[in-house]
């Protein structure tokens, strides 16, 4: 089985700088993702190869990301915003929850979150 969802090192750095942010000042720290989507014979999956926390144009949106307290499990509300943001379209959520040491990433179909196979990857 090949990963779903491949993320750069470098996003993984970000999103930890965003989770101690959260930790910190005890708020929740969100934006979106940047990259590519790809298809192939085996389905889409996505390449994530940047944050996007303001209002700065990186490219593609494939996604979205939440560091706070409230652990890593994607909830209903959370689902309504990933549908609200993609409908039905292919895209990813990766959750953060810095007191707890976890992340968790996800997309969803038919309206039900489904946690993704993911790898870091090297820098470009």
């Amino acid at each position: 089985m090949k990963a779903e969802f491949y993320v750069a090192e470098s996003v993984m750095n970000k999103v930890a700088d965003f989770g101690d942010v959260a930790y910190e000042t005890e708020t929740e720290v969100s934006g979106l993702i940047s990259g590519t989507l790809y298809h192939d014979l085996q389905g889409v999956y996505g390449e994530a190869l940047d944050l996007v926390t303001g209002t700065e144009d990186t490219g593609g949106i494939i996604g979205w990301f939440r560091a706070s307290s409230d652990g890593c499990s994607m909830t209903d509300k959370d689902v309504a915003y990933h549908r609200s943001l993609f409908g039905d379209d292919k895209a990813f959520a990766l959750m953060i929850a810095p007191s707890m040491s976890s992340l968790a990433m996800y997309t969803v179909e038919n309206g039900v979150a489904r946690k993704v196979s993911a790898m870091i990857i090297e820098n470009r």
